[in-house]
């Protein structure tokens, strides 16, 4: 069965990319299936069913528009690229209450500032997708997706 596998172009030839994707997990993409493109172009080759599988980021809004399905890192090829909080020790020193507020943050997504498992990453990235939806997809604006959520969480009132 020939599955058309579509990436991108940097990520079919980076040693961290589909080279060691493959070895990592013991397949093969044949030469003849592979298509390669600009980055986001794997998604509009799914959307128009030119691929089977595409490469794309967990958090990418089309996957939740489409209910795709991702593949999940079981076994931690990659690490987690969570958003995370920073703040320099002066900013903090000055405002010490910054760091409760950003942990309440935290807290809110999948997994809360645990260690993450591919499960826990799995579930942040939908709710990534879905946030991303709604600013990419429904266009509201950014901050009033961030408004809304804060609401939603309990983290601010109306």
């Amino acid at each position: 069965m020939e599955v058309i596998t579509f990436v991108g172009f940097e990520f079919s030839t980076r040693p961290d990319g589909l080279p060691a994707l493959q070895e990592f997990y013991d397949f093969e993409v044949d030469e003849a299936s592979l298509m390669t493109g600009a980055p986001g172009a794997s998604l509009l080759g799914l959307e128009n069913r030119q691929c089977d599988v595409a490469m794309a980021f967990g958090t990418d809004a089309i996957i939740a528009k489409y209910s795709w399905h991702v593949y999940i890192d079981d076994q931690l090829f990659w690490p987690p690229y969570d958003l995370t909080p920073y703040v320099s020790q002066n900013t903090l020193d000055e405002y010490p209450e910054i760091e409760g507020i950003l942990n309440e943050l935290v807290a809110t997504f999948p997994g809360g500032g645990e260690l993450a498992t591919p499960e826990i990453v799995a579930q942040g990235q939908a709710v990534w997708q879905t946030l991303n939806a709604k600013v990419d997809i429904d266009m509201i604006e950014p901050e009033d997706v961030a408004y809304d959520y804060l609401v939603e969480q309990g983290l601010i009132t109306e």
